[in-house]
């Protein structure tokens, strides 16, 4: 049994013969490997996204004043506001930190309540009642820092929460002012 040679798929160098590829098998080479560079960019992409998500201020609503307490989350990219309806029961709603246009508190003398408008939807206000003032407070300088160093365009990605923290408090009581 011979195998047919084609011209176009074999030479000889240095006593021994190569198969050279077809260009379609090429073609798919690149591809392959292109797809492969783009999904190792995209893994590294994800895990950036979720070492970056940490948890940079959490705070639940005081307990006797509402039945089911409400929750507030706070971290580099987004606030989440978690409502409890009911035993096992939640609605949970998040605004991106670019997104947010204002983020205000109304003050009484043992509670506060922290109101945030999105610049998409003005009308909708995400409100969380019955916070302590203090906690209230400080997740409004907290939230206001992380507005003011991403509309200067600050990258915050690389920075530890707890070196972060000190300097979105000073930002954020800065722009009472």
């Amino acid at each position: 049994m011979s195998v047919k040679k084609s011209k176009s798929r074999f030479f000889r160098a240095l006593g021994r013969e190569y198969i050279l590829p077809k260009r379609d098998e090429l073609s798919d080479r690149k591809k392959r490997d292109s797809q492969l560079q783009t999904k190792d960019e995209s893994y590294l992409k994800l895990t950036e996204l979720v070492s970056n998500s940490q948890i940079l201020f959490k705070a639940t609503t005081v307990f006797p004043f509402i039945l089911f307490p409400d929750e507030i989350i706070v971290d580099k990219d987004k606030v989440s506001i978690v409502s409890q309806t009911f035993f096992a029961a939640d609605r949970r709603e998040s605004v991106l930190i670019k997104n947010i246009a204002d983020c205000f508190v109304d003050t009484s003398l043992f509670f506060g309540a922290l109101k945030i408008t999105d610049k998409y939807y003005e009308d909708k206000v995400m409100t969380v009642n019955y916070l302590k003032k203090g906690e209230a407070i400080r997740a409004k300088d907290i939230i206001q820092g992380l507005v003011l160093c991403h509309e200067k365009g600050v990258d915050i990605s690389e920075i530890k929460p707890s070196e972060l923290m000190p300097y979105l408090l000073e930002i954020g009581k800065a722009t009472e002012n």
